[in-house]
């Protein structure tokens, strides 16, 4: 666990590094009219990872997936990245520094021919739910060249870093997955809509890791699986309590995983099995405040010898 929580910390601190770095080697003239549209300034733009699940979520919860024409039961477990369409062009307005013209992250959502789809795609876009993302993003971290967040079909559940083109791909057919996995569950619609977005966050984040090790070439001890588990937590414990329901989520669809017949993580795999995945995030949600979350102890979720 200590070394673990060190990675994390490596990652973390990495990414502070990298920024007062940047800072250091070029800031821009202190001109009122460059401080304006610095998009680095200031602290994240309202909404962004505070109130993502609330409206957007219950309009998730009301789609019906049992109308999808491509069910889960049918699609591919792999596919290549090449094979995934690119998106129509971003329309999120992105800003330089230093001697790059163009940095950060952008967002399309990709229109699809599948009907559930695009019900995905208008409730997402709508509420411009990774436009908050992206920004929130923009304002934290700065990038050597843009990062495409592209929503698109992918003819399988997944979600992708692509090295090769910079793009972090959501597919649409994991927030159907999402829906089909919460509702056997969920106590209410805004539950079930709350949980599919912050799994879907999870998701985002734990991509967001590998594309930030990448293009920031950070150093990650161990697996670098476990080091983007470790930083989408950290980083959705960062934004209070809605964040940290979204960890929530996401640790809630390992377990709900782990305990899923046939659904298996093989000794070879990269990634670590599910219920190990599903301990490790309530783990650091606990000792984020072990007051205030001291009720993973008591009602089991996290052995005290943990």
């Amino acid at each position: 666990m200590i070394r673990r929580a060190w990675v994390a910390c490596v990652v973390a601190s990495s990414l502070i590094a990298c920024n007062k770095k940047d800072d250091q080697k070029a800031k821009p003239a202190p001109a009122a009219a460059t401080a304006k549209i610095d998009p680095w300034g200031g602290d994240a733009p309202s909404g962004a990872g505070t109130t993502l699940g609330a409206s957007t979520g219950t309009q998730l919860a009301l789609i019906d997936t049992s109308k999808d024409p491509a069910p889960a039961s049918s699609l591919a477990t792999k596919v290549e990245l090449s094979s995934i369409a690119k998106p129509e062009e971003s329309k999120l307005a992105i800003k330089g520094f230093a001697h790059v013209a163009e940095s950060g992250f952008t967002v399309t959502y990709n229109p699809s021919s599948n009907a559930v789809h695009e019900q995905f795609r208008t409730a997402l876009q709508g509420d411009h739910v990774f436009e908050a993302v992206a920004e929130s993003l923009n304002k934290t971290v700065r990038m050597p060249s843009t990062v495409a967040i592209e929503l698109v079909d992918c003819n399988t559940i997944n979600a992708f870093y692509d090295p090769n083109t910079h793009r972090i791909i959501v597919c649409y057919e994991l927030l159907d997955y999402f829906l089909d996995v919460f509702k056997p569950t969920a106590k209410s619609q805004s539950e079930l809509g709350t949980s599919v977005i912050g799994a879907t966050m999870f998701s985002f984040y734990h991509e967001a890791g590998h594309g930030l090790i990448h293009m920031l070439d950070l150093p990650a001890v161990g697996r670098e699986e476990d080091s983007v588990d470790q930083l989408a937590t950290i980083t959705l414990i960062a934004m209070g309590d809605e964040g940290v329901g979204m960890a929530m989520s996401g640790a809630y669809w390992f377990q709900l995983q782990a305990t899923k017949a046939g659904h298996e993580t093989p000794f070879w795999d990269e990634h670590a099995f599910d219920g190990q995945r599903f301990y490790n995030i309530m783990c650091r949600l606990y000792g984020s405040n072990p007051e205030k979350y001291s009720k993973f102890v008591e009602n089991g979720n996290l052995p005290s010898d943990r």
